[in-house]
């Protein structure tokens, strides 16, 4: 009971001010834990080389991005993109091409301040290889989870598009730590 508790616990505290994650209620979080899936962190390559996943996750209230990021494995040498798309799949923020920057860290870059309001997103994630790691969720993630949980996935997709083409993913997938720091908006 004395451990500290991981950044990805912090995110239900403060829903609209802070930290948004992949395992925030907001967004899979909610399943993951419900379905009892094993949160277990591993450090692993992207299943394929420009292949973007897509999570779902919501806002309850208007919040400004002004960060987002991942953590990075013990191996970082790709470039990763990763977007805020709208419930119509059209981007409305990214990172663009950003190298991976720093081995077992959290890594946030810049990007223009957007406003969200109350409604359902997807996070658009992309690595262009497979030899860079990032920190995922895996446990039982099997494509019939996969699909309940709303994941979709996009072949070459690296850069993220302007507008997503959505399909049912055709490989068991992974649960990247994706962070997005917000701050209330009006």
């Amino acid at each position: 009971m004395g451990d500290f508790p991981k950044l990805s616990q912090f995110a239900w505290e403060t829903p609209n001010r802070g930290c948004i994650t992949t395992l925030s209620y907001q967004s899979i979080g909610d399943y993951l834990d419900y379905e009892g899936v094993d949160l277990a962190s591993t450090a692993d390559v992207w299943p394929s080389a420009s292949k973007a996943f897509y999570y779902p996750f919501y806002i309850g209230s208007p919040v400004t991005v002004y960060q987002l990021g991942w953590e990075n494995g013990n191996v970082a040498n790709n470039n990763i993109d990763l977007g805020v798309f709208s419930y119509a799949k059209s981007k409305l923020v990214s990172t663009g091409g950003t190298a991976q920057s720093g081995t077992s860290v959290v890594q946030l870059v810049d990007v223009t301040n957007t406003v969200l309001t109350p409604g359902q997103y997807w996070w658009g994630f992309v690595i262009d290889g497979i030899t860079g790691k990032v920190v995922n969720r895996t446990g039982s993630l099997s494509l019939t989870r996969m699909n309940a949980f709303g994941v979709k996935q996009e072949t070459a997709a690296y850069p993220l598009p302007s507008t997503a083409t959505f399909a049912n993913p055709s490989t068991t997938g992974t649960i990247p730590l994706i962070l997005m720091m917000t701050n209330p908006s009006t």
